[in-house]
Order: structure tokens, then sequence, then C-alpha cells
């Protein structure tokens, strides 16, 4: 089996936006260090952008129609007992209509998000720094922690990120994370610009003020003239 074998059908599910983000999290992580990878999920996007124009061609019948139909399935009893009145009708169809809206709303923002993810992590001006398990990636205003290979945790043990502040000397907490498989793709919140310095320790779980323990990385970002 091709080393690669392993993300062809997540890749695939990613394109077509169907990928859960804690399932995506380690194929965005191989991406990162994959040109094969990355290549593929390209041409798998091309396919899934041309699919809603041949669903519509052969008439296939919309998700949210279907969700639709599952709802009002609901008041289908009382439309067969008595004659439901108009506004409990139109009160069905518009919770039908928020429901589908607020689905693809929140759709459409995780694929773009899943995008911009895979635009800074392919980005030839990103830079890579090589680390324990895996690298940190400074792409544009984002800082990602990408681990492939991330020791494992202690029992009531989380990573923690921790950022150094331009001009300041001391470090500042950030967000707690636990690899799924030693593997996680993690943007911090944080401007990239804004920062000297990028650490991860481990610490107990719900993360700490300051770090209890050695790092397990720092990487020192070059100054900016």
């Amino acid at each position: 089996m091709n080393a690669h074998d392993e993300y062809l059908d997540d890749l695939a599910l990613l394109a077509l936006d169907a990928l859960p983000a804690p399932d995506a999290a380690p194929v965005l992580a191989h991406m990162s260090g994959c040109e094969g990878c990355t290549a593929e999920y390209r041409r798998l996007r091309e396919v899934a952008d041309v699919l809603p124009l041949a669903a519509a061609t052969a008439q296939i019948t919309p998700p949210g129609a279907d969700l639709k139909r599952r709802i009002m399935s609901g008041v289908e009893p009382a439309k067969r007992s008595f004659l439901a009145p108009p506004y409990l009708l139109a009160a069905a169809c518009l919770i039908a209509a928020i429901i589908m809206g607020a689905l693809y709303a929140q759709v459409s923002r995780r694929a773009a998000d899943q995008s911009a993810i895979i635009a800074d992590t392919t980005s030839p001006a990103a830079q890579h720094y090589a680390v324990t398990g895996g690298q940190v990636l400074r792409s544009g205003e984002h800082v990602y922690i990408a681990m492939h290979d991330a020791p494992a945790l202690p029992p009531g043990k989380v990573y923690q990120a921790w950022t150094l502040p331009a001009g300041s000397k001391k470090m500042a907490p950030s967000v707690t994370f636990t690899p799924k498989g030693g593997r996680i793709l993690l943007r911090l919140p944080v401007n990239a610009s804004r920062i000297a310095a990028v650490a991860v320790s481990v610490e107990p779980a719900g993360g700490s003020p300051q770090p209890t323990s050695k790092p397990v990385f720092v990487v020192l970002f070059p100054s900016k003239a």
C-alpha cells in the first residue's frame, strides 16, 4: 500500500466539505508537508466544484429538500386529522427554512475555513520550522502547529501552546490541545506579526497560567526589518 493511500478517502470527503473538523485536522496536517496529497486534493476539489451543476442537470433532489420533508412530516398526522391553520403551516415552513439556512451557513463557514488553512499551509511563502514530532508554520498573519508524530501524553496531561508577544520577555498562555493519534493541525488565535516566539509544553488538564514543565519545543521567529 502506498504511504498516502490511507488519506485518499478523507481527501475526497474533504473536497466535498463533508469531513468533520476533528477528522479533517490530521489530513490537513499531513497535506501541509505532502505535495502529492495537496495536488490530489486540488484535483478532487475541481471535480467537487462541478457536482452541483451535474446534480441540477440530473434533477437530483438537494439535501435541503429532504431535510424540509422530514421536518414537514411532523405536521402530516395533524393535516390528515384536521385542516391545519395556514399560520401553522407557514410557521413550519419558516422553521425549516431557518434550519436549512443555518446548516448551509455552518457548512459554508467550515469550507471557507478549511480553504484558508490549505492556502496558508501550502503557500510557497509559508515559513516552516521543524520541531519535535512536527513543525510550526508561519503564513501571512497566521501561525500553525502541525504535529504528525506528537509524543503520547501522560494521563491527566495536555499540550499547551505559548506565545511571546513582540517586545515582551514573558510567554503568554494560549490554547491547550490533545493530538489524535499523534496528529493535529492547530491554528493559534494570535496575529503572527505580533509575536516573536511560539512554544509548547506539557501541562495539567485545563492548562496553566505559566509553564510548569520544560518546553517540548521553542521556535523563535526572525524579526522583520
